[in-house]
């Protein structure tokens, strides 16, 4: 299991780990152009600053966010059927949509447990819901968007069914 808690640039009140069982099994956690598993610590290092944000709007301060990922399915997927050599190419279709898999613990400062559980999430029409800006080309972008909606909606209510 790869273990990442990376300092973010920015000073923020959450802190939020991201774990990883073996990426070499995920679903699809490939580069485009080279077809080579993804490092954990490129992805971390694309999603964490966003993720302590979204946690930082919904929580107190001090709250700590553990992600333990069993599996994740990139957004867009690779054709290598296609009549020209393309199968280094990711397509972006809604055939192709982000999932993840993982389980989740949320504490407090003082190392109460305010939620924990599993998760598998999956973004269906995420070409709809996260529209990019033309020009964009931040990786992980769909996963990370899917990752922030579940944080702000789904994970309040986790908390909220914990304490009642």
């Amino acid at each position: 299991m790869v273990s990442l808690c990376l300092a973010s640039a920015v000073s923020l009140s959450a802190d939020v780990v991201l774990n990883f069982g073996d990426p070499k099994g995920f679903t699809d956690f490939e580069y485009a152009q080279t077809r080579r598993t993804i490092s954990t610590e490129f992805f971390a290092n694309e999603v964490i600053v966003y993720l302590e944000r979204a946690v930082e709007k919904v929580f107190p301060e001090g709250v700590v966010l553990t992600l333990d990922f069993q599996d994740i399915d990139l957004a867009g997927g690779f054709e290598p059927w296609q009549f020209i050599p393309l199968n280094d190419v990711r397509f972006y279709k809604s055939r192709y949509p982000p999932k993840a898999m993982f389980t989740y613990r949320l504490e407090d400062g003082e190392g109460n447990v305010l939620a924990e559980g599993d998760e598998a999430l999956r973004e269906p029409s995420y070409q709809e819901r996260f529209s990019r800006r033309t020009g964009v080309t931040e990786p992980f972008y769909y996963e990370r968007r899917m990752l922030e909606r579940w944080i702000k909606s789904n994970l309040p209510k986790e908390v909220k069914k914990a304490e009642g």
